[in-house]
């Protein structure tokens, strides 16, 4: 499959009928490659078990979200997102910060110094709220590094961390996350290392034909589909009580 940069999905403006492109629904669709066309319809794709990573967790309780800071679909599902999570409580929930090209390295590289932070989920709400609310523009090492020593951060501190191999090594890791689940477009979902979902997908499906429940919503609601069919596929361990089929 020829690959190409998906990450215009975010950043140009089609004036499409729903608030989620066309393209990026069909984009997501083809990343997944399912194997029938009921993804379009189910709200959610089966992972091609060739595209699972050797170091990838085999857990039915993990939700892995790629997503980008720059995303204004990841902005709108950071709040649902988070407060399903905490209600979830056992569900081991991670985000993995995507890069389609060189300038997009920036923001990622922002996420991984923001998380060896103590408060790193309170920084990581408020640039998201800087990029999408104050519009404040983050797009260079330089600019960056000015808004962090405006929440606190030493310059030096900052960039050392930025620059520095713990933070590269990171970088590194998700690139190769990137290739290894075929990620084109951003946000999406990977649930139990099994399937695939995202607020286009849902949205394209009708798992969104609740007029009382935003895409979001629609969305955790998926999750907690998909976590119950990966559960409901694991093999019996010692000392769990399954339905027998």
């Amino acid at each position: 499959m020829p690959s190409f940069d998906i990450s215009i999905t975010h950043r140009i403006m089609l004036k499409p009928l729903h608030r989620y492109s066309a393209f990026a629904i069909i984009s997501l669709l083809v990343a997944c490659a399912p194997a029938d066309q009921s993804a379009s319809q189910s709200g959610y794709a089966v992972l091609d078990a060739g595209l699972t990573p050797p170091a990838a967790s085999a857990s039915s309780a993990e939700v892995v979200e790629f997503f980008m800071y720059s995303c204004g679909h990841c902005y709108r599902l950071e709040a649902p997102l988070n407060a399903w999570s905490q209600q979830r409580g056992a569900i081991r929930f991670r985000r993995i910060p995507m890069a389609f090209s060189v300038r997009d390295e920036p923001l990622q590289r922002l996420y991984y110094v923001v998380q060896s932070q103590p408060n790193a989920e309170l920084l990581h709400r408020r640039i998201f709220s800087a990029i999408h609310q104050q519009k404040i523009v983050l797009d260079s090492e330089s600019a960056i590094a000015d808004y962090m020593v405006q929440l606190g951060i030493a310059r030096t501190d900052f960039l050392a961390a930025y620059r520095g191999p713990v933070v590269q090594q990171q970088v590194e890791h998700a690139l190769a996350l990137r290739h290894s689940y075929a990620i084109r477009a951003v946000p999406t979902l990977v649930v139990a290392d099994r399937f695939v979902t995202s607020p286009a997908m849902v949205e394209s499906s009708a798992a969104a034909a609740d007029p009382s429940l935003s895409i979001e919503h629609a969305t955790t609601r998926m999750l907690d589909y998909l976590l119950a069919k990966a559960e409901k596929a694991d093999p019996p361990q010692p000392g769990d009580h399954h339905e027998k089929p």
